[in-house]
């Protein structure tokens, strides 16, 4: 029978039930009689005797029956419907009407394939074991994209500035990415996201100061900056003055004027300087380990030096608390980088594990370093690496107290990358890694990428899409000196590059720093 009846349908249907069974419809106008039949069959007593007038009465059924049949047990399934037909029943008035089942689907694919889908489960049940077979079909959840957060904070180039090594535009970031601070050409400043604005705002004043290197604690309130004439100075933001102020008296050696790298640790009380050697006099600076003394207002080292300060352009991280240091020397032969531990009871720096040592001809390992939160990871960028330059991650490994590499190198193995690895960065936990090139120049391959550590693959896989490409075919030359931050769980990343644009026969250059999102 059809689902749905027209009324004129529905009319005649009702002249045929009435005539066959004797339900007192009398004639076609009579309509008290056909009220009355429309009463009975909105009230199911005519339905009832119509279905069931050549239907056996089972036991179970609440419905009462004039049929004569025999009566017999029902099987159970259908004393199960008619009971949630009583149910129904005992409360409002509900038009009983059959349904389709809904079928349960299974939540793990089918280890085989078919030609075409089933519309309808293998099994009632949902299966419990998972597939051997990955599925065809691709991943519910986006793959996801870096997008930027507000405008490009632009940093002036002064006349006649020199540019900052390699890795600067200096820049860091807080722990939630919300706040960063970069420096270049003599000046360094602080920006905080202002979500109404939905873009950078200046914090504090600006800061004259020739910066090399910069650290900034997970707060953002406490900053570090180092010279290019070897002095190391602290400030702390003052939230009522809106400004930044020194915190202890600066470190420094007047026997060497030679710049200096810089870490911090998580809350900024413990700061780490790289050591330097000066090839012309001789003298060297050794990399040292300082914690700040409340009480007397003032930096005091931590222990003996780290290292002797005959290592040429030591680069530094430190752990979150301060107690595991890594140290990188890129210009020693072979290159390498070398992680220490702080031991209270000596009051001392003991080294852990080997030295991780640079894999190719030419290798600059140790260029730039990061530590994991906790220490247990390190990233080595090696800008000799293979031509291009590499990116590798040891973790060490408690049971043979060694450094292992997890993964394959990370990188662009070809001679137009421009030194990738020179600055490097990760999230606390060293799953997502970052590297930033020297420069791109003109060529479309050399870029900023972002990786993440894959447990099933044990191999690291691009997370987004790459950034701050350069475009041979307009010209534009997107980034040089680029170097990266990121925030402590690697979903706000932070670039800081020079760039230039050629109009007609000159260059133009600015500093930019730019802050993506990944969502």
């Amino acid at each position: 029978m059809m689902k749905l009846l027209s009324i004129s349908g529905l009319w005649w249907f009702l002249l045929a039930v009435g005539f066959v069974h004797g339900e007192g419809l009398v004639g076609s106008n009579n309509a008290r009689g056909l009220k009355m039949m429309m009463r009975k069959w909105n009230k199911g007593q005519m339905r009832k005797h119509y279905w069931n007038r050549d239907r056996p009465s089972y036991s179970s059924s609440s419905s009462s029956s004039k049929s004569s049949s025999k009566k017999v047990n029902a099987p159970k399934s259908l004393q199960k419907k008619s009971k949630r037909k009583r149910m129904s029943a005992k409360g409002k008035r509900i038009r009983m009407r059959p349904t389709k089942r809904t079928p349960h689907p299974t939540p793990m694919p089918s280890t085989g394939s078919a030609a075409t889908p089933t519309r309808t489960p293998t099994t009632d049940t949902p299966t419990t074991l998972p597939s051997t077979q990955p599925t065809e079909f691709p991943p519910s959840e986006p793959l996801g994209v870096w997008v930027q957060s507000g405008s490009d904070i632009i940093l002036d180039l002064s006349d006649g500035a020199s540019i900052p090594p390699p890795g600067n535009v200096a820049i860091a970031t807080s722990t939630n990415g919300d706040m960063v601070l970069a420096g270049l050409s003599g000046q360094v400043v602080a920006f905080q996201y202002d979500n109404d604005m939905e873009d950078w705002v200046q914090m504090g004043q600006t800061l004259s100061f020739a910066v090399e290197y910069l650290a900034m604690a997970s707060s953002g309130t406490r900053i570090a900056l180092s010279s290019s004439s070897g002095i190391t100075r602290v400030y702390e933001y003052n939230a009522t003055s809106r400004s930044w102020i020194p915190l202890g008296a600066d470190i420094t050696d007047d026997s060497i004027q030679e710049p200096v790298a810089l870490a911090m640790s998580g809350n900024g009380s413990i700061l780490v300087t790289g050591g330097n050697y000066n090839n012309f006099g001789g003298l060297g600076i050794p990399t040292r380990a300082y914690e700040f003394n409340t009480a007397n207002n003032e930096w005091v080292q931590m222990g003996q030096d780290i290292t002797d300060g005959q290592a040429s352009n030591a680069f530094v991280d430190v752990s979150s608390d301060g107690d595991i240091v890594a140290v990188g020397y890129p210009s020693e032969e072979p290159s390498f980088a070398r992680v220490y531990r702080y031991d209270s009871g000596t009051d001392g720096w003991i080294q852990v594990g080997q030295d991780i040592e640079g894999q190719f001809q030419f290798s600059r390992a140790g260029s730039s370093v990061v530590l994991s939160a906790m220490g247990d990871r390190i990233v080595v960028g090696d800008p000799g690496g293979g031509n291009g330059g590499i990116v590798q991650v040891f973790e060490f490994n408690e049971g043979t107290a060694s450094w292992e590499q997890i993964g394959s190198n990370m990188g662009q193995i070809n001679e137009f990358t421009f030194d990738t690895g020179v600055n490097v960065a990760a999230s606390a936990d060293g799953n997502i890694v970052t590297y930033g090139p020297y420069g791109n120049g003109y060529d479309d391959e050399a870029h900023v990428a972002v990786f993440q550590f894959d447990d099933a693959t044990n191999d690291w896989s691009q997370l987004g899409q790459s950034l701050l490409r350069g475009n041979s075919q307009t010209g534009q030359v997107s980034a040089y000196f680029v170097s990266v931050a990121l925030s402590f769980d690697g979903r706000v990343l932070v670039t800081g590059s020079i760039e230039s644009k050629q109009e007609g026969s000159d260059f133009l250059f600015d500093g930019r720093v730019r802050i993506f999102t990944f969502s």
